[in-house]
């Protein structure tokens, strides 16, 4: 299941609950800004997002999707919980999808996302400067494993730009915009980002399912009162028999 189109969807379900309340998931990331991210994006829902602790989980996909599904697949067997896992990178269309999948892996081989940054800055000069973020959300719990695409296209700028958000975001600007995510708050960049087109469509999953089991449990409450109300038709139809019976004796006697 792969769904692209990102929507700004409710938080309750059928009957008016918050979709999570008391439900617990486990986050599968040990990556401070991610988790805050997700907290804050899911802080309506009323889920407790449990962060991975355990070893790392290698990331030997060769897809977004891939890395995804493996991360929250070992979180979920290793917290013993419905999880969900986010693998998300900067694909560079003149650096030939650069450093893509690999964007975690590339900033750590340069020595941290501001080497990276810079290299992808020297790399750059002369060369178109298009490219996208993507991020893939896979969860794990809920059936089938399900995943979730979401992508913002934009371009890199001729330097560093901001203090806020993480990794590379100080040098990539969403189309329609002239701010990097990095000089963009938090309510900005989560309003139009990779991570939140991919989360709303996570949201849309949830919503669905709070509205499947209130109307499962709106037919099971239906189901009971109509088994209660047929014993009580049954039972009553043994009272009268059981009236006519005494009364045809007691004429009898008469």
């Amino acid at each position: 299941m792969d769904k692209r189109a990102g929507a700004s969807v409710p938080k309750t379900g059928g009957d008016g609950s918050i979709v999570g309340v008391g439900r617990k998931i486990a986050l599968a990331s040990k990556n401070p800004g991610k988790i805050a991210e997700f907290q804050a994006m899911l802080s309506g829902l009323g889920f407790e997002i449990v962060p991975y602790e355990g070893p790392d989980i290698s990331e030997i996909g060769k897809t977004f999707e891939e890395n995804a599904r493996i991360k929250a697949e070992a979180a979920s067997l290793a917290m013993g919980l419905p999880a969900f896992a986010d693998d998300s990178g900067l694909v560079i269309f003149s650096l030939s999808g650069e450093p893509g999948v690999r964007s975690h892996e590339y900033a750590n081989e340069m020595g941290g996302p501001q080497a990276a940054m810079d290299d992808i800055l020297r790399r750059l000069k002369g060369l178109d400067r298009g490219a996208k973020f993507v991020s893939c959300l896979a969860l794990v719990g809920f059936g089938d494993v399900l995943t979730f695409t979401g992508e913002i296209n934009g371009w890199i700028s001729e330097t560093k730009r901001g203090e806020g958000g993480f990794g590379y975001d100080p040098i990539f600007v969403p189309n329609g915009t002239g701010d990097t995510f990095a000089e963009m708050d938090s309510n900005e960049k989560n309003a139009i980002s990779h991570r939140a087109r991919s989360f709303g469509q996570l949201v849309e999953f949830f919503v669905a399912e709070a509205r499947r089991e209130a109307v499962d449990a709106r037919r099971a409450e239906e189901a009971a009162k109509r088994e209660s109300q047929k014993l009580k038709r049954e039972s009553g139809a043994e009272e009268f028999e059981v009236e006519m019976e005494q009364a045809s004796v007691q004429k009898f006697n008469d």
